[in-house]
C-alpha cells in the first residue's frame, strides 16, 4: 500500500495529477532521481510497516505532543484496502470490534472512530 502513496506524493509534487494509483502501477512505475527525493523527504511523515511498528510511531508521536489522542486517515487505491489498513489498527491497538464489542471495552472506541 505504501508503494501507492509514494507514486501518488510523486505525481503531486511533479505536478501531475489523476486518480490514486493501484499498488500494481506503483510497482510498474520508472522511478525518476526527483521523485525518490521526494518520497524520502515525505517519509517523516509517514507511518507504514507491520502493526506494531506502526503502533510504536504512533504511540511516540502522541507522547511527543502529549496527544490524548490521534486522527488517522489511510488513503489507498480502494476501499477494500483502507478498510484492512484500519482493521489492523484496531487490533494492534486492542480496540472494540464493531460487531461483537470484544476487544478493547475500556476504551470505549470502535475501529470506526479511528
Amino acid at each position: 500500500m505504501a508503494q501507492s502513496r509514494d507514486l501518488q506524493m510523486a505525481r503531486r509534487f511533479t505536478g501531475m495529477s489523476g486518480p490514486f494509483p493501484t499498488v500494481a502501477e506503483a510497482e510498474a512505475h520508472l522511478w525518476t532521481e526527483y521523485e525518490r527525493t521526494v518520497v524520502e523527504q515525505a517519509r517523516d511523515r509517514t507511518f507504514v510497516g507491520a502493526p506494531e511498528q506502526v503502533r510504536e510511531r504512533l504511540e511516540a508521536l502522541a507522547a511527543t505532543y502529549e496527544a490524548d489522542e490521534l486522527v488517522v486517515v489511510t488513503i489507498t487505491e480502494d476501499e477494500r484496502t483502507r478498510l484492512r489498513s484500519y482493521e489492523l489498527l484496531a487490533e494492534v491497538f486492542d480496540l472494540p470490534d464493531e460487531g461483537t464489542g470484544d476487544r478493547g471495552q475500556a476504551t470505549g472506541m470502535s475501529p470506526s472512530s479511528l
